[in-house]
Order: structure tokens, then sequence, then C-alpha cells
């Protein structure tokens, strides 16, 4: 049946069976078509000797068009599908049963009849079936409410809410009622309000701010429950002082006086960071790692140490090139066709013919399309229609899933890497070596150490190759060889590892799964586009994801539900006899990802896993603002002929050459700073 449901049978019967005198003969009652593959199969324990298969089809899994109601309160179900992502309506607790009413009367609600069994729901099971767009939604609950159906708790005419233009200012209008309503049904890990911060960040030689005080202690005491967090904090409110004030606050409530911390930053601010840690820790030790090997060197001393503690705060300051830079990586394989002198002269297909695997001796194959067949058993088996990958189709780049062109990363009969990581060596072959060592041996064996020297001083020089630098990725070295190592990592302009398949975004994933806790910090989470946090989210909250319902690989499925796609069809209809014959018309649909995040991003994803800062709770009496009025002053004679010569110059060049519009951007910054930068 599993078999029957993969493949999209439409011949599956459910009925019983009749003996007769010599067989029994099926009765069917009704039959069912599958749609292929649209199912999610979960294997379930029913009692301690039964086990069963659950076969749910997508939509049920996803509560959109159909609802599943287990605990016999249809419609407190219905409220919660309501305010989901699609609909995106507050529907009170005590305004469920008028709603489901009313979705009831008018048709929008159907009630599915099917069978289950009451032995194993036995608060009653509901399948409904929702048939109501976004928009006749909001309809019916803005009609409801103006016919009084719907009452608010307190009174108001909704005037305010006309004069907000977007999300920015409701979220500033209305951030109190808010935090206010979120108080009430959610306990915070620290509430500033009623809680102290750390006393001892009064003891630094720079002390924090109150408010960075507050967020790193809600930080630190969060930390001990979860693994991953981001601070998201405007200019100059401080991220920097508040990261490294939460991991000293982290540790020194653990009792520890030293730990190990990676922090991750953009190149521009590796001086940065040093000087900050040092003015708020004057005993911290600071490494900045500019080289992997530097990171190698501490590591392997550290290793043959004992691998002691720290006993005092140590943190390695890495730039994101360092991280991820490394060495070229290029494909082991090479497209091989070999033939016989019987296949040549019959013209027969090679003997060899594809890119064989180095590790099994198979050739890689492209696998065209997968069946699923029952055996004598009545097992299922999958059979796989494969070909070997032809000359064309490898490419010079490596792709784990198939594209325009088939994936070539791993061969398909092992799962081997078909890619390697190659650098320029100082020897060509293996018995070049060989020669080079046998020498070197001798000499040593026979004492003479001045000539083994010699040979060691005089070996060829390693050559170099434009592209394929010697060097390995720090964070290749964290991912191998330093699991754990770090006590906590800080990631600094986290926004700027955002991206799927990046060097940079792997880098993260990597040093997230190699260290025992991670802090973000940045000021910019979001870019504009809600698939701007996808892979944040994944590689910092992955059971969060999970939760959801969400896949790795589903950004688009993200971006229908919390961002905004633009969807282009365009119909290429035959034109008659003076158009192509061979062409019958077509349709071409193009899909482009516009700016534009859902709130309940933040609700679903963020709330429990991000810190807000705002410059102004920080720095509540700022400094103020003074309007000096600007004295313009006009260049002196020999400055303006000057000035006008050049002005000319280049307007005649803009005139005189094809690409002439180029030189407008170029005119203009140096028109800015010609008076001050000119020397007469």
């Amino acid at each position: 049946m599993k078999a029957a449901i993969d493949i999209g049978s439409n011949g599956l019967h459910f009925g019983y069976g009749e003996k007769q005198l010599t067989d029994y003969e099926f009765k069917s009652e009704f039959q069912i078509v599958s749609e292929k593959g649209s199912y999610e199969k979960f294997p379930i324990t029913i009692s301690q000797n039964r086990k069963a298969l659950a076969i749910v089809h997508d939509k049920l899994l996803g509560n959109d068009e159909y609802i599943l109601s287990f605990e016999g309160d249809p419609a407190e179900d219905i409220r919660q599908v309501l305010g989901g992502g699609k609909y995106g309506l507050h529907i009170l607790p005590e305004w469920k049963e008028t709603v489901f009413n009313e979705l009831s009367n008018r048709g929008y609600l159907e009630d599915i009849d099917f069978y289950y069994d009451k032995g194993l729901f036995p608060n009653g099971f509901s399948l409904l079936k929702l048939n109501i767009e976004e928009e006749q939604a909001d309809d019916l609950i803005s009609e409801l409410i103006k016919q009084g159906e719907l009452k608010f708790p307190n009174e108001g005419n909704g005037k305010a809410l006309e004069e907000v233009n977007d999300l920015t200012s409701y979220m500033g209008d209305y951030v109190n009622d808010m935090v206010g309503k979120v108080s009430e049904q959610v306990q915070p890990t620290h509430n500033p309000m009623t809680d102290n911060s750390f006393s001892h960040f009064d003891s630094y030689k720079r002390p924090l701010f109150p408010v960075q005080a507050h967020v790193s202690t809600a930080v630190s005491k969060r930390l001990r429950e979860q693994k991953s967090l981001i601070i998201q904090g405007e200019m100059s409110t401080g991220k920097t002082t508040m990261l490294v004030g939460l991991t000293d606050a982290y540790h020194k409530e653990q009792g520890k006086k030293g730990y190990f911390a990676c922090v991750m930053v953009p190149p521009s601010l590796t001086k940065k960071w040093p000087e900050e840690i040092k003015e708020i820790i004057p005993e911290a030790n600071v490494h900045v790692i500019s080289k992997t090997e530097q990171l190698i060197n501490y590591h392997a001393e550290w290793t043959k140490a004992g691998r002691k503690k720290p006993n005092r705060p140590t943190y390695f300051v890495i730039s994101f090139t360092t991280m991820r830079g490394d060495c070229a990586i290029e494909p082991v394989v090479e497209f091989t066709r070999k033939k016989t002198d019987v296949q040549i002269q019959n013209n027969l297909l090679p003997y060899r013919y594809g890119y064989y695997c180095p590790d099994c001796g198979e050739a890689h194959q492209v696998v065209e399309s997968t069946d699923v067949q029952m055996n004598e058993n009545g097992e299922e088996e999958t059979t796989k229609n494969k070909r070997a990958m032809g000359p064309e189709e490898f490419g010079s780049s490596r792709r784990l899933h198939n594209s325009q062109n088939p994936a070539n990363a791993f061969c398909s009969e092992c799962g081997s890497s078909l890619w390697t990581k190659r650098v320029p060596t100082r020897y060509g072959s293996f018995k070049e070596w060989a020669e080079y060592e046998n020498k070197l041996v001798h000499a040593l064996k026979d004492g003479n150490t001045r000539l083994a020297k010699n040979i060691q001083n005089t070996q060829q020089e390693i050559p170099k190759a434009k592209g394929k630098p010697r060097r390995i990725a720090t964070i290749e070295y964290i991912r191998r060889k330093m699991k754990n190592f770090f006590d906590i990592a800080l990631v600094d302009e986290i926004h700027e590892l955002k991206s799927g398949m990046s060097a940079q975004g792997n880098s993260l994933g990597s040093l997230v799964a190699s260290s025992k806790k991670v802090v973000g910090g940045t000021g910019t989470l979001f870019g504009g586009k809600a698939e701007d946090v996808y892979y944040l989210l994944w590689r910092l909250f992955p059971h969060v994801m999970v939760q959801n319902g969400f896949k790795y690989s589903e950004v688009r499925k993200w971006n229908e539900e919390y961002g905004n796609i633009e969807t282009t069809t365009v119909n290429f209809d035959d034109k008659g006899e003076y158009s192509n014959k061979q062409s019958r018309g077509g349709t071409k649909r193009t899909e482009k990802v516009l700016p534009g995040i859902s709130p309940f991003v933040f609700g679903k994803f963020l709330v429990q896993n991000t810190l807000l800062v705002r410059l102004v709770d920080v720095w509540p009496d700022p400094v103020e603002l003074v309007n000096v009025p600007t004295i313009l002053v006009d260049m002196d004679t020999d400055l303006k002929r000057s000035y006008d010569e050049m002005v000319f110059e280049f307007e005649r060049q803009i005139d005189s050459r094809e690409d002439g519009h180029k030189l407008y951007l170029p005119l203009t910054q140096t028109g800015i700073a010609y008076p001050d930068n000119v020397r007469l």
C-alpha cells in the first residue's frame, strides 16, 4: 500500500473478502487515487505490540486548506489557523465560537466525514476543510466587528490606526502595549524592572551603562537554557561592549576564572575588537589570528601542555576572510573513453565511458528517473534508471544537487567525494620525493650532517600558481580539530553571513556546531526580504525551524509564507502562417523575490531568541543638536580659474568619447574634493 501511494497509483481499493467455495472474493467498498510525491510517512507505536504507519497528505500537515482537530475543540484550532501566516487575523479567545459558527453557517467551513478509531482518540477527532480566501476572511471579521457580534475588551474608535503608514511607526507607537501584552502571557528570563543586573559590571575599568548591563545579564541568564542568541542594536548602542560583558558574566556566574572565546568579525574590525576587550577586561589575553598557522600553533602547544583550562579570559579575534579563506578545490576525476580493437572495428560502445571514481572504480551515474515496484516477497524496491555522465555535463563547479546540470559533488555509487583540495607541491610525483628522501637518509646514516643540511637547503622552491594558495581555512581546522574548544563564539555583523551556500555562511554553520555557546550581534538583521534571515535562523536555531515544518531547502516556501514573490507569466502564441511552423506557442513563468517580510517572523522565530536595543534606551539624554548655519564662501580668482579648467576638460572628454557618460561620477567626486585638495 505504501508503494502504491509512492508511485501515485489510482487503483487503491478498500473493502472486505467473502469466502467462496474455492477462494475469497474481494468486495470493494471505495477506491482512492494517490497523488505522487505529496505524502509524508510517519512510523508510530500504538501500544507495546502494535505499530502503524501514518501516511499524511501535505495539505493536512500545513493546516492550510484542511485542519486536523484532535482535542475536541475545533473552534480553537480554527482560531489558530486564522492567526497563522496565511490569514494573519488575531482572533481573541472569546471570539472563537462566534467565528466558528459564522464560518460554518456561511459555507466556508466543511466538516469532512471520515472514519477513525475512538480508542485512539478518546477526546474526539475532526477533519475540517476551510474554503475561504484571505480577503474574504478579513471582510468577515470586519463585518462581525461592525455588527457588534465580536466585541473588544476595551472601547475605542480605531482612528489612531489611520495615521499609521508603516510597520516601523506602528511598532514604535505601540511597543509598550505589545510588551505589556506579551508580559501577561510570557515570563521573561530577566525583568529589568524588578531584577538587578550583575554587580561585577560596575568593577570594570569602563563600567557598563545600565541598559547595557541589563542586556548582558539577560543574555548570560538565557544562555543557561539555550545555545544561541542574537543581539540587534542600533548604531552606537555598544554591541561590542555588551558582547564582551555577557561573555564574562556567563562564565563568572559559573565560577570560571578563564575561558576560550572565538570572535568572528569583518576584516575592518580586527583592530577595534582587541582594543575594546582590553578596555573592558584589562587582564584578558587577546590573540588576533591573521593566518590559520597561528591558531594551529597555539592549539598544538595547548595540547602538548595537557589541555589545561585557561586561568584568565582568552579571546581569539578572527576575520571573516581568514575564517573562510581556503585552498582551491579541483575534481579528482577525468572523463575516460576507451575502446578495444574489436569495439573500434565493429563500431561498438566503449568498455570505459564516463568519470570513474578513484575509490570504487565505477563510473559516476546520472539518475534520470526512479521507479518503486513490489518484489515477490511483497516488499517495495526502488529502481533507478541511470546512465553514465557525459563529457559536457561535469562542468567546472561543484554541485550538490541537480540544477541545470546534474550533481557532481559525490560519486553516485559509493558516495565518495569527486573533488579534493589541491595546492602546488614541491615534488610532482612520489618518485621525485623518494629520490630526495633516499639522498637525505643516506647522508644521515653516514653521519654527514653537513651534506644532509646541504641537501635540505638545495631543494627546489615550491611553485606558485595563480588562484591556488597554499593555505587551509581557519574554520576547517576548527571544525576538524577543535570541537567544543571554544566556550563561546561571538559573531559581529552576523547579517553579513546570511547567504545560503557562500563560504562565509557555511563558516558560521561550522562555528556554531563546534562551539558550546554562540551569540551574534548586528544592527540590521533584516535586509528587506524575508529570505535574509532564513539561513541565519537555520544555522542558529535549527530546532525552531524544524518545529515550524521547514526543511533546509525550502527557502521558497519561506518566501511564500512570510515574504513577497512576484510571478510574471508570458504567453507565446502561434501567429499563423508567417510564424515558425515548429512553434505551437507556450507559456514562460519567471519569479522574483520582492522586498517585504511578515511581522509573524518576529513573533514565531525571534521574540524568544533576539534582544532589541535602541539608542534612546542606552543614552536617554543625548547631546543637544545645535543648528549651526552654513556660511558659503566664493573661491578666489586663482582657485576658480583652476576649477573651471578642470570642469572644462571633463566636459570635453564626456562629449568626445563614446563612453563619456562614465565620467560624470568622477567629475562629481573630483569637483567636491577639488577646493580642499588643489595646490596652486
